[in-house]
């Protein structure tokens, strides 16, 4: 805060002392007033009416002769001026003002001989001053003075003029500008107080005053001094007033004795004032046992009621022994890993039945309890525990992972640790030294701080004993008492509720968070369990009471957190039997005073002291303040805390020595908060002396909101306020003095603060400033600050009518569709409450009724009557008559075309019958009330009577799907009578009865294609269940279904006929005129701006699953719900508004964010199912109208959530306007759609049903259509969230994080929506590993890798085998003939012979030697570019000579000729050397790996493998893997057999097949390709076999493989790390599994947890703290710790490792002289992924010159297998390489000739039906119908087109997943097996 206080803000002084000219005079004046003065608040014993009421009372007082006497000895100035001095500083000290306006009567100001009339009336002029509290009174009377003369200098002018010239405000109920009026006269005749000439002298001399409050006269005589005062009966009793004349003459003794002294320190009290105060201060004093502290009672209720209920919530119950012992298994625990007396123990549960268990387990194990909000924001939350010194936290799995992976903690999971906890004793823990004193902390609670940092409240044992003691009377619960704990657990109240409650014996509610906010909700709770007592702050009881709470009669409550102002008392006093209001500040044990306020009295107070309490209220000086006198608050007692956490200088200031204490040591604690003492005793609440106040319930800081404000580079200076926006309404609102240049904007503001304070503490509005309003003093005047609504540009006008016929059709249809009275021409249609649905209806009705086809995007981009119909007027769009845009209806009924809609689902049957049951609608309603069945049946009946589609069937005529209609159908409704089942049985008989119900087939031929059935629970209690097949029906039909149903049903039941208006047309004339429509010029439009949105190769979703698509899907679903509450809607709806966006579409950008998030892709197709029901005859239909249309849009990380929502809202109000075109007519061009979201408004939806009420029942899911389908229903001010996904690649655990992960970026988008997509906020998981518990965690005692014996060879290649013998002379020769060459440190190794690979990598462990293994294509140059790298200590070993390389030799002239028969050697490993060297992608990078990885690496591949000894491994891997040589280590270590197969990359299928069934190995180790190859090749398989496969297979290979072998897995790779760092058994990804001293995590951009089921980028931590970001993409499951590795565009996969192609880019583009160059993998024709040049405006060149020059700078396998050349590199929106719009090489598009034209018969038959149909000239035998352009309408006329030629109709499936050529084959076969038949 900038606040700056200086003299030169005040009202400047005339330098003139004689009277000025008339002009000059006003000038003085209005000068002196430009800047309104404050109104003087005096402290009123009755508050201010509205107007005054002239009611004046008057007391007398005279002064002693001897004060007086000493006035005017120790006085210079006249006494009237030290009496005004006097009387100013009086009034100064009872208000705490700087800025004083008193009234002074003329005769007063000048000066008076002693004969001048007593009666001399005079003027009233206003004398300002500024008193200050350190201000010595003699320079304040000075001031006073000053002020006199100049007033007296700038006559005449009195106070009515000047009120006539200074723009004042005027308050009908205070006096105008100066509320106080002093008088002054001298009477030379002796005077008594009471004297005739004493009332005589007051009587004149106000008899012709303005209205004051307050007025003092003073009549000086010789021997004395008279005061009256006179006082507003109003406003004062005369009690108060008599006390101000007498701490008057106190002060005025004072001033005799020393005016030296500052008007702060001047006495005011007498000894009688003080003897009374003192007797206010104390409470009652009572002894309290402080042997038995909380703890000790609750286990003493446990014993003496130990069955009687403790504590429940919702759905659990624990009664007081359970209670009792799980909190002493707690403590147990606790105490064994080291909690002690005064070890604070965070506990960060929910609002549980396990938090008191908590809570009571970390008291008895002495620790001190501190609970943590799990609502709390992330920073402030991980600030919690980092500033307590946390190490030990109680926590639960569902909120674990918000703790902070930065602090050591002991984490006591309640879930993982539940077994462990019931193992222990139960019983009490035995006496210790651990156990908590008195003096102990029990809890502590974190405050906000004004300096920006939070503060942690330490508070002992005894104060929380006394606190409960306290509370044992009336005001507190009795043993079996319901109380309802609704405090959030981070607030003191908490900790009150569960001590107070438990120790005296009550049952305590422990109500959750979502319940506690939700009044009707709440108040329903409180009823069903009784409650009789709950403590809430005045906003949770204005919800009850707005929810309709009735409460009860012996009903307490407990009122605090804030003010509770006496219309809420008397609301809470027509509800419960008692109502108290408590206070109590955080730094001590809850709360402190108490006061009964039922029945309200006239002023609600805070009450008394309570037990044991001292209080005292004093000034700035520490003196105490007279009675009704405003003062700081200062508490002393047993019930003070000890302090704050690490503030010893604030703990200091705050908790002061208590002077007044009988106990040494004791403090008082310096509350800051601002009361006054009652002449009743009690104490009134004021306010604060600082910036801190309480808004419902909660304590705020508002210094520290104004810090963080100011910690934006956009805010000079902030203030933080709370405001009444309506009576009993207050708001917590921001105002900022911006940085010159710079405008700082609402949503950066909000989302700055909602991330460092608390949610209660963000403000709901923030205004704007260039500067502040400043006082005189220069401090900023608050009382200026504009509201947030006086900078508002926009305000709520008065009405106006329609001027133009065209904004009366508007405004009337409007009024009709809203249902209002009447539409102003500027009111915002979504003001109003108009939504996108109900903007549909308006549309329909403009067309139909109006002939005004109005696109739908013009309700968002002109919102209002005036602005739609000058649009309206601007555009064109009129279609012509109404009467001739109607659907004709058909003559004659009979057959009518099937709609799109309905061919495309039959389709889809025909096509997959596993889809039907999901093409099934079902739904139940509960229905409340008595019911007559046989009048439903009719209902039913007559429902389907009147609507068509109900009695029509479904036929196949020439290929064509036709709907015949009949004319009538049997129906029968089915009931169940479950009345006679037991209530245990009943539930799941009903289940099964509706599931099985479901489950029945349609029959497409047999119409209805509808049932019902009736099941019957009571004679007053039904479920109705209806079916119904998608042919007939959409989710718009529920509503019209409901509608009719209510309607016959009633009208039936009555004995009428259902009194329905008739259809103007049926589903049937909906088909005919949609068939018409499809040749149309409007449809051709529609499908032109479809295929402009959905662009070429549209992309395809890949959410990643818990496990690999299978490849044909069963299409099974599970469903998750979660609820969002009615206040975070309708933020939600607000901010939607505010960005010109529905609910809708801000739900819908937030789905796209989210799949963002999961996927990564920056191109997303989401579908959403459009109502299609624009025109005003299909709104009342039953039908399939429903087009589900799909969208794709373009979202990155860095792109604001707030640009996001633009563009999705332009998209959906496009897409609107085009809805009516099926996805079909797009042929090959139609998405592939795996997403979809739906949202339905039901908030209109019929609810009734006769004299029954309707309420939804619940049906399971059991099929999903796609991967993931987000619904939302809005059926009242809540809305429902229900995720619907595929069983078969999602847990239900993933399921339910993702639905959960959407709210929290609703949450997060709704709070901050300017911010970047990627920083919205999702739940982190928690790291998988704790880095400093890796650390040794490796296995140190493998030293040494031996080469066991074995019976078998140990090694062998395509050539020779080594048996064990062999193999250690030739490693011994090796490694003697290496000592032997020139002195060298390491080695790069070039070998084709894979036996001489496994010799030299062990020799080279052997001697010491580092090693660098090239893979045996690397070209002679590459190979010396790496020696040259190395310098001269290399040595270069391959098997022919390279005379290029000086420092070189063969591996033939290592090994030599030996004959020696030796073991083979030990490998030592000695941790000082390098045991390995890598290349990598980069040309020149090498990786070093030390040898202790190394030997961990071993047994971590061993593991990998599950290797046994004498077990034979056959690695056909290695030669292609330039990694290190775990296999062979880890097998030779073992004793097992390694084989190996030399240019095993030649190798053709049959080679390798010929070549595994030779080895007859026990594990295979193979790369990704080797699997194709081997796939390709028709590879048997062995049951028994064992493989690994280098790098992750696709799902088709994955699956194959593990159906040929006994077992697989796949192993991931990067060359930074020894070992693999995910391992996965086939056909699952591969799951990270890194070294044990490798902790792994998976993180966003910005280097945080990125939340479940996110992908991020895999983080490794070292055991030596060193880090590593890995390329690799990675997903950590949300059903537990495991981390998923993913292959992504940016970690393309090398024979199982990951490669980067960072430098090695920069070469291909300086070797192709490209603008640009990039990698990537794309599959050839035969599904391989093979690595591709992407050259960006290249010359042209011969591709294989290109691959020579490479070969020589870079690894073989960075040399691509083809060159794709493009004129610029197609990029994303983040810039990176757009893969999928690469050409690919090897696409049939480029490479034609592998397209085959038909030959055979079939084949010609099949290419010529399709060439008619799809009007084609080339057609090849490749080719897919539905890729080449076709789609349902078309498909089954193809496949009718061939039974008619040949007689054979083919299976639908044959169309949709084959080829022409595999479509002839299936031809061929069928007319085969007719052959027979016809002859």
């Amino acid at each position: 805060m900038h606040v700056t206080t200086s003299t030169a803000h005040r009202v400047p002084h005339a330098p003139s002392p004689h009277e000025g000219t008339a002009d000059e005079v006003i000038r003085w004046w209005t000068r002196r007033f430009a800047q309104e003065p404050p109104p003087l608040e005096l402290p009123l014993d009755h508050p201010r009416p509205r107007e005054r009421r002239g009611d004046i009372g008057e007391i007398q007082h005279s002064l002693s002769p001897a004060l007086l006497h000493a006035l005017r000895q120790t006085s210079a100035p006249p006494m009237d001026e030290t009496l005004l001095a006097a009387f100013a500083t009086l009034l100064h000290r009872l208000t705490l003002g700087d800025d004083l306006v008193v009234g002074v009567r003329t005769q007063s100001l000048a000066r008076h001989d002693a004969a001048a009339p007593l009666q001399s009336p005079g003027r009233v002029l206003p004398l300002r001053v500024f008193p200050r509290a350190e201000q010595p009174f003699s320079d304040f009377l000075r001031d006073v003075q000053t002020a006199r003369r100049d007033a007296l200098a700038h006559q005449p002018m009195d106070l009515q003029q000047l009120l006539a010239l200074v723009p004042i405000a005027r308050d009908a109920a205070r006096p105008p500008l100066a509320s106080v009026l002093f008088a002054h006269t001298r009477d030379p005749r002796s005077c008594a107080a009471d004297s005739d000439e004493a009332r005589a002298a007051s009587n004149t001399a106000h008899e012709d005053d303005p209205p004051f409050d307050l007025a003092l006269s003073a009549v000086e005589q010789n021997d004395a001094l008279c005061l009256a005062l006179r006082y507003d009966r109003a406003l004062f009793s005369e009690a108060t007033t008599r006390r101000w004349l007498g701490h008057l003459e106190v002060l005025l003794a004072d001033v005799a004795r020393d005016a030296q002294r500052s008007l702060g320190r001047l006495a005011l009290l007498s000894e009688d004032d003080r003897a009374w105060i003192a007797e206010l201060e104390r409470g009652p004093v009572k002894p309290v046992d402080e042997s038995r502290l909380i703890h000790h009672r609750v286990a003493e209720i446990a014993l003496a009621m130990p069955d009687a209920i403790a504590v429940s919530s919702m759905t659990e119950t624990r009664c007081y022994a359970e209670l009792d012992a799980q909190a002493n298994r707690i403590a147990r625990y606790l105490r064994a890993v080291g909690v002690r007396c005064d070890v604070p123990v965070g506990v960060l549960l929910p609002r549980e039945v396990r938090l008191p268990e908590a809570m009571l387990g970390v008291l008895r194990a002495g620790g001190g309890y501190m609970p943590i909000d799990p609502d709390l924001p992330l920073a402030r939350l991980h600030f919690l525990v980092e500033d307590a010194g946390l190490r030990h936290v109680i926590t639960s799995r569902a909120v674990r992972s918000l703790l902070p992976e930065s602090v050591a903690l002991h984490v006591l999971d309640l879930d993982e640790h539940d077994d462990a906890l019931h193992a222990l004793d139960g019983t009490a823990l035995p006496p210790s030294a651990d156990d908590a004193t008195p003096e102990s902390t029990a809890f502590v609670i974190y405050t906000s701080g004004s300096t920006g940092i939070p503060k942690g409240c330490r508070n002992t044992h005894r104060g929380l004993l006394n606190f409960s003691c306290s509370n044992g009377g009336e005001s507190g619960p009795s043993a079996g008492t319901v109380v309802m704990a609704l405090a959030a657990s981070g607030f003191d109240a908490s900790v009150g509720e569960l001590a107070m409650g438990l120790s005296l014996g009550a049952h305590l509610v422990i109500v959750p968070r979502d319940i506690a906010t939700d009044g009707r909700r709440l108040a329903q709770a409180m009823e069903e369990k009784q409650a009789r007592l709950f403590f809430g702050s005045p906003a949770s009881f204005q919800l009850l009471i707005e929810a309709g709470w009735r409460g009860h009669p012996d009903m307490a409550v407990v009122s605090g957190g804030e003010t509770l102002t006496r219309e809420m008392a008397a609301a809470l006093s027509e509800r419960a039997g008692r109502v108290w209001n408590v206070y109590g500040p955080t730094e001590c044990a809850v709360w402190v005073t108490r006061s009964l306020v039922s029945p309200p009295p006239p002023r609600v107070t805070i009450g008394r002291p309570m037990m044991n309490s001292r209080f005292a209220v004093v000034d700035a000086y520490g003196e105490r303040v007279p009675v009704g006198v405003t003062g700081e608050l200062f508490i002393g007692g047993p019930n003070v805390g000890s302090g704050y956490i690490n503030r010893d200088e604030l703990t200091a200031a705050r908790f002061v020595p208590d002077p007044e204490a009988t106990s040494a040591g004791a403090v008082r604690y310096r509350t800051g908060d601002l009361v006054r003492w009652l002449p009743s005793g009690e104490l009134e609440f004021i306010g604060r002396n600082d910036d801190q106040v309480k808004l419902r319930g909660f304590r705020i800081e508002l210094g520290e909101i104004a810090s963080r404000l100011e910690e934006l580079p956009e805010v000079a200076v902030a203030v933080a306020l709370v405001r009444p926006v309506a009576e009993g309404d207050n708001r917590l609102i921001a105002w900022v003095q911006r940085t010159p240049g710079q405008i700082p904007d609402d949503a950066t503001m909000r989302r700055h603060l909602a991330a460092n304070l608390p949610a209660y503490m963000v403000p709901q509005a923030f205004v704007v400033m260039d500067a502040f309003p400043l006082l005189t003093t220069g401090k900023i005047d608050r009382r200026a600050l504009p509201a947030p609504s006086e900078l508002s540009s926009a305000s709520a006008g008065a009405y106006r009518a329609p001027t133009t016929p065209l904004e009366t059709i508007l405004a009337d249809t409007w009024a009709r569709v809203l249902r209002l009275a009447r539409v102003s021409i500027d009111d915002n249609f979504f003001d109003l409450g108009g939504h996108s649905l109900l903007a549909s209806q308006i549309l329909a009705t403009l067309r139909s009724e109006h002939a005004l086809d109005v696109p739908y995007r013009l309700f968002f981009e002109a919102p209002t009557v005036q602005q739609l119909a000058r649009a309206i007027e601007a555009g064109t769009y009129q279609t012509g008559t109404s009467q001739a845009s109607r659907v004709p209806r058909r003559v004659a009924n009979g057959v009518a075309p099937a709609s799109i809609i309905q061919q495309r689902l039959h389709l889809l049957e025909s096509l997959d019958p596993s889809r039907r049951e999901a093409l099934v609608h079902s739904a139940a309603w509960q229905l409340a009330g008595m019911i007559d069945a046989s009048c439903l049946e009719r209902a039913l009946h007559a429902i389907i009577e009147r609507h068509e589609i109900l009695r029509t069937r479904f036929d196949v005529i020439d290929g064509v799907l036709q709907q015949r209609v009949a004319e009538t159908v049997p129906f029968r409704l089915q009931r169940f009578d479950a009345t006679h089942c037991a209530t245990v049985e009943r539930d799941p008989i009903v289940a099964d009865t509706i599931a099985s119900f479901r489950a029945l087939p349609f029959d497409l031929s047999a119409p209805p294609l509808f049932r019902a059935l009736l099941v019957q629970f009571r004679d007053d209690q039904h479920v109705l269940v209806i079916v119904q097949h998608g042919l007939v029906w959409d989710g718009a039909s529920f509503d019209v279904f409901l509608d009719d149903l209510d309607t016959a049903y009633t009208d039936l039941c009555r004995g009428d006929l259902p009194s329905w208006r008739a259809l103007p047309v049926s589903y049937a004339d909906f088909a005919i005129w949609q068939q018409e429509l499809l040749t149309s010029d409007v449809m051709t439009r529609h499908v032109t701006w479809w295929r402009e949105h959905l662009g070429a190769n549209p992309p395809v979703l890949d959410v990643p699953g818990d496990r690999a698509r299978p490849a044909s899907p069963s299409f099974a679903g599970g469903r998750v719900d979660h609820v969002l509450e009615a206040s975070t809607v309708a933020l939600l709806r607000r901010v939607a508004q505010q960005r010109g966006a529905t609910l809708f579409q801000f739900l819908f950008t937030a789905f796209h964010a989210l799949l963002h998030r999961y996927t990564d892709q920056e191109s997303l197709i989401v579908a959403t199912p459009m109502r299609n029901r624009a025109r005003t005859e299909f709104t009342q239909l039953i039908g399939p109208f429903t087009n589900t249309v799909a969208l794709r849009s373009q979202v990155h990380g860095e792109l604001p959530f707030v640009e996001l929502l633009r563009g999705i809202r332009d998209d959906c109000l496009h897409a609107v306007e085009h809805e009516a075109m099926p996805m079909e007519l797009l042929g090959q061009d139609a998405p592939e759609v795996r997403a979809l979201f739906s949202m339905q408004d039901v908030r209109e939806r019929r609810r009734t049903l006769g004299d029954c009420t309707l309420r939804d029942y619940p049906l399971p899911t059991k099929t999903a259509t796609n991967d993931l389908m987000l619904s939302v229903l809005e059926s009242g001010e809540a809305l429902r969230l229900t995720l619907v996904y595929r069983t078969e690649l999602f847990d239900d655990a993933t399921a339910a994080t993702m639905l959960s992960q959407y709210a929290s970026v609703l949450h997060s988008a709704a709070e901050s929506p300017e911010a970047p997509v990627a920083q919205l906020a999702m739940s982190a998981p928690p790291s998988e590993h704790d880095p400093s518990e890796a650390v040794g965690a490796a296995d140190t005692r493998l030293r040494t890798i031996p080469v066991a014996s074995a019976r078998r060879a140990v090694t062998w290649s395509r050539h020779r085998a080594l048996a064990p013998i062999t193999l250690g002379q030739h490693v011994r020769a090796v490694a003697d003939a290496l000592h032997s060459q020139a002195p060298t440190t390491c080695l790069v190794a070039r070998l084709r012979d894979d036996a001489a690979r496994v010799v030299l990598q062990l020799a080279a462990a052997h001697a010491g030697y580092a090693l660098v293994v090239l893979h045996p294509d690397d070209s002679d140059q590459y190979v010396q570019r790496v020696a040259q790298h190395l310098g001269h200590a290399a040595l270069v070993i391959t098997e022919r000579a390279l005379p290029s390389v000086p420092n070189h030799v063969t591996y033939a002239a290592l090994t030599g000729e030996t004959d020696r028969a030796e073991a083979v050697p030990e490998c030592a490993i000695d941790a000082t050397h390098v045991a390995m060297l890598e290349a990598t992608a980069e040309t020149v990078l090498l990786l070093w790996h030390r040898a202790p990885a190394l030997a961990e690496a071993v047994t971590a591949m061993r593991d990998a493998l599950a290797l046994a000894a004498d077990e034979c491994v056959l690695d056909l891997a290695s030669p292609e893997h330039d990694g290190p040589p775990l296999v062979a280590l880890a097998a030779l270590a073992l004793g097992a057999t390694r084989c190996g197969y030399d240019d095993v990359a030649d190798a053709e299928p049959q080679e390798l097949i010929a070549h595994i069934r030779e080895t007859r190995p026990d594990v295979l180790v193979v790369t990704a390709e080797q699997v194709r190859t081997l796939h390709d090749g028709a590879w048997p398989g062995e049951p028994a076999l064992r493989v690994v496969v280098r790098g992750p297979v696709d799902d088709e290979l994955g699956q194959w493989l593990r159906d040929v072998v006994g077992h697989a897995v796949c192993t991931v790779a990067i060359p930074e790390l020894l070992g693999p760092i995910a391992v996965g058994v086939l056909p699952c990804l591969p799951m990270v599994s890194v070294l044990p001293s490798i902790s792994a995590r998976v993180v966003d951009a910005r280097g945080h947890d990125a939340p479940a089921g996110v992908r991020g980028h895999l983080l490794l931590h070292g055991s030596d703290g060193a880090s590593l970001l890995t390329a690799h993409e990675a997903r950590r499951l949300t059903s537990g710790d495991r981390i998923i590795a993913v292959p992504g565009p940016s970690t393309p996969w090398i024979v199982g490792a990951a490669r980067r192609f960072g430098e090695l880019s920069l070469v291909l583009q300086a070797v192709a002289a490209a603008h640009e160059a990039a990698y990537c993998h794309l599959a050839d024709a035969a599904g391989r992924r093979r690595l591709v040049a992407v050259l960006a405006s290249a010359p042209a060149a011969d591709d294989a010159e290109l691959r020579r020059r490479l070969r020589a700078l870079v690894p073989s396998w960075a040399v691509p297998a083809a060159f794709v050349r493009v004129d610029t590199l197609p990029r994303t929106a983040r810039g990176t390489l757009d893969i999928p719009a690469v050409p690919n090489p090897w696409s049939a598009t480029t490479n034609s000739a592998s397209r085959r034209l038909p030959e055979s018969t079939s084949e010609q038959l099949i290419a010529s039906v399709w060439r008619e149909l799809l009007t084609l000239d080339d057609v090849r035998t490749t080719d897919n119908f539905f890729a080449r352009g076709g789609h349902s309408l078309l498909a089954l006329r193809c496949l009718e087109q061939i039974r008619m030629r040949t007689g054979v109709r083919l299976e639908p499936r044959t169309l949709l997943f084959g080829t022409l050529e595999r479509l002839a084959i299936s031809l061929d076969e069928a007319l085969a097996a007719a052959a027979p038949a016809r002859a």
